[in-house]
């Protein structure tokens, strides 16, 4: 079974955050599911068309750091918890968001993230929502 492909052509950027979000969150939510059954290989990558091109993504990812506010709020609502954080102001949010961010490592505010200290986390996913750096 080939993974969909999303395209995106000229978008508000209400509908780019939300697509963007929903992708990444699938992504994610793809690697909560069981693991397949003994000599079933399932896909190891999936490809989504962005506004940027093509880009391959883990089809079950499982380390994802989250390069602005949204994504980690997106990673927590789907019960995990990233590898990595942008910015910081988690504590005053209210809800799970507090307790299961504390501690996560920061990697930047919500506009720049540290590209470098992104890398020392190792995730196999990226979330952002907008503008990204090309080295991120």
């Amino acid at each position: 079974m080939t993974a969909p492909v999303l395209e995106v052509s000229r978008i508000s950027r209400r509908h780019f955050l939300t697509t963007t979000t929903a992708v990444g969150a699938g992504s994610v939510l793809a690697g909560c599911a069981p693991a397949a059954p003994a000599g079933s290989a399932g896909p190891r990558m999936r490809s989504v068309l962005t506004d940027r091109g093509p880009v391959e993504v883990p089809a079950a990812a499982s380390r994802v750091a989250c390069a602005d506010f949204y994504g980690a709020f997106a990673v927590v609502d789907l019960d995990l918890v990233p590898v990595a954080v942008c910015g910081d102001g988690y504590e005053a949010t209210g809800g799970p968001y507090p307790q299961r961010l504390r501690g996560v490592p920061k990697v930047g505010d919500f506009v720049e993230p540290d590209v470098e200290a992104v890398a020392v986390q190792s995730p196999d996913l990226i979330l952002r929502t907008i503008d990204t750096p090309d080295e991120l």
